[in-house]
């Protein structure tokens, strides 16, 4: 996989995206994302769950009665088109027409309890994504025994031929190693199945240091985000893209 570089939600900075021939990737700046006043280092369930070993979490998004400051990338993307910058009036951003994506609250449906965010569009094509996401409005300390970031997503309906899945977060808030970009290991589409829960996960301890001297610090996490994309093209004709919807529940750390 090669990484590629992109700002991303309401802070200018370095952020990447890994990207290979299912994969997607971005420009060098932009701004922020929709609907992003925030919840803090913990939701509504910051209380209940887990990081995996019964501790409490220090993130906690469980979207139990609401989005809980979640929102859509707007980055107006140079390289791909991130669906999300079409919620923008003021990107420049057009859809020719296709669906814009939301992001809405959905009360009935959750895993592992009912309250979730489902977010719909219509891809037509390679090198599209759309990117929900958390801009924290304090820094959480997601390393040591908080190293594993949590999630559960699904294809709630549609299709998703090709692509796949981009768990990310970004570290630091301020200077030169500001909104640094780390990602888990890239989810191929086809892990994906309808209507089907699945967990993600994201190590902190494992993500690589930048090779131009910034810093990925987990004990300062501002970012947390589920990139789905399209991909890159590749050989063997174009699939049969269209709507889909997918659905992130208890997001932890």
């Amino acid at each position: 996989m090669k990484l590629s570089k992109m700002n991303w939600l309401l802070a200018v900075g370095a952020v990447g995206l890994l990207a290979s021939n299912v994969a997607c990737g971005g420009g060098t700046e932009g701004t922020g994302m929709a609907g992003t006043s925030g919840a803090g280092t913990t939701g509504s369930g910051g209380s209940t769950g887990g990081t995996g070993g019964g501790q409490t979490p220090r993130v906690s998004y469980t979207f139990n009665t609401d989005k809980e400051g979640w929102g859509l990338s707007t980055y107006v993307d140079t390289n791909y088109t991130n669906l999300g910058a079409a919620t923008d009036p003021d990107s420049g951003v057009s859809l020719d027409g296709g669906m814009i994506p939301t992001l809405e609250w959905n009360s009935t449906d959750g895993d592992p309890s009912p309250g979730s965010i489902k977010v719909s569009c219509t891809f037509t094509g390679f090198k599209q994504y759309v990117d929900p996401g958390i801009n924290l409005m304090t820094d959480a300390d997601l390393s040591g025994t908080h190293n594993y970031v949590r999630a559960r997503i699904r294809l709630v309906s549609g299709t998703f031929p090709s692509g796949g899945v981009q768990f990310h977060i970004s570290t630091g808030r301020s200077g030169p190693s500001s909104y640094v970009y780390g990602s888990a290991p890239f989810i191929n589409s086809s892990s994906l199945a309808l209507g089907t829960w699945i967990t993600i996960t994201l190590d902190t301890s494992t993500i690589p240091q930048p090779t131009d001297g910034r810093k990925f610090d987990p004990t300062m996490v501002v970012q947390i985000g589920v990139q789905f994309t399209t991909g890159d093209p590749y050989e063997g004709g174009v699939p049969a893209f269209g709507p889909a919807a997918f659905e992130i529940d208890t997001v932890q750390g």
